[in-house]
């Protein structure tokens, strides 16, 4: 039986899709590139995120990633008040599993200051046992930080679920041991998706709807 919930945050909990795109567009633009349609931006995004800025056409001739990196998070951030809301369904979900008695936990790639203030602004933070971030900004792969806390706080794998919307989401479940689901209504396409072998979902609800199947 589930007793753990593992949340990714950005494209699962939070819908900043087209944000992150227009973000990602505006960065090509500046460099004289093509941009990029949604459908594509879903069929290359990956982690780590450079390797998917690649795949988008992005140059590092004159920026390097670090520089590329600073600049998105500073615009993401200054935007997504604006430009991003939570998907239907989250609070309902989130406030569910908590009746039912699930430890609920956020794990994301976001660096985790700027991951707690999102959470403060949404008013979503209370839901959670605890939030897992990265300590930069860089947006790399959130394996490492998954496997020490499940070794400082004995989380037992055969417990614990994982819910994304990445394929990197399923991967770190995969290697760690651990059931994982996918949401559809994030950053990558269901035929992306597709490819993992796992579960998907087309909504919030239907997590709720399927709970006994999903959880037990």
């Amino acid at each position: 039986m589930i007793k753990n919930v593992f949340f990714d945050f950005n494209g699962t909990i939070l819908n900043d899709v087209n944000l992150c795109l227009d973000l990602l567009n505006e960065l090509l633009k500046n460099q004289n590139h093509k941009t990029v349609d949604i459908n594509k931006y879903k069929n290359i995004f990956c982690f780590p995120v450079k390797k998917y800025y690649i795949a988008a056409g992005v140059t590092f001739d004159t920026s390097d990633y670090e520089d590329i990196a600073h600049w998105f998070i500073k615009e993401y951030m200054r935007r997504y008040l604006d430009e991003s809301s939570l998907y239907d369904g989250v609070f309902d979900t989130l406030g569910f599993l908590n009746n039912k008695g699930l430890n609920v936990y956020l794990l994301s790639a976001s660096e985790r200051n700027n991951l707690l203030s999102q959470l403060d602004y949404f008013k979503i933070k209370g839901f959670f046992k605890d939030v897992l971030g990265t300590s930069d900004v860089y947006a790399k792969s959130k394996s490492e930080i998954a496997e020490k806390y499940f070794l400082d706080n004995d989380i037992k794998v055969n417990e614990t679920l994982f819910i994304g919307d990445t394929t990197h989401d399923d991967e770190i479940a995969k290697k760690l041991g651990c059931k994982s689901i996918l949401l559809s209504i994030g950053h990558q396409s269901r035929e992306v998706l597709l490819n993992t072998g796992s579960a998907i979902y087309d909504s919030f609800n239907e997590l709720r709807e399927n709970f006994d199947e999903i959880f037990n």
